[in-house]
């Protein structure tokens, strides 16, 4: 991911939301390749708050893990703005489909990739070119 991407958490209109704000292509692709790896299980843990080039907001951790059994809660809040975020590969690869269709439509839109609260703890949306139409506008 490069210097254009951000993730930031907030209160939003569904809850606690950590957007993953992308103005390039190839962020979204960098946050594929990242999630595909956990989909097949080549990684088992990533630390995405230190993906170098990826700017936070009011973020303290984001770890996003690969586990065997699909949990009740996706999306855990461990502390202050510190998050865990587990899958089983089924759930990653769900992920990597909504972000493909983020790539092939190369246009502003995004994706929602938790379930908003109560459910998860935090609603996670990922934006493709939004803030640059935004900031157009």
């Amino acid at each position: 991911m490069s210097v254009g991407a951000f993730v930031c958490c907030y209160a939003g209109a569904y809850g606690l939301t950590i957007r993953i704000d992308a103005d390039r292509l190839g962020d979204i692709r960098a946050l594929r390749q990242i999630l595909g790896r956990l989909a097949a299980g080549e990684s088992h843990e990533v630390s995405l708050h230190l993906i170098e080039g990826l700017r936070t907001l009011n973020l303290d951790s984001l770890t996003l893990t690969l586990v065997d059994v699909e949990p009740e809660v996706s999306l855990s809040r461990l502390a202050g703005n510190a998050f865990r975020w587990a899958n089983t590969r089924k759930g990653w690869w769900a992920c990597c489909g909504l972000l493909d269709g983020l790539i092939e439509a190369n246009k502003p839109g995004h994706h929602y990739l938790t379930r908003e609260p109560p459910v998860d703890d935090a609603l996670v949306e990922v934006c493709l070119y939004e803030r640059t139409a935004r900031e157009r506008g």
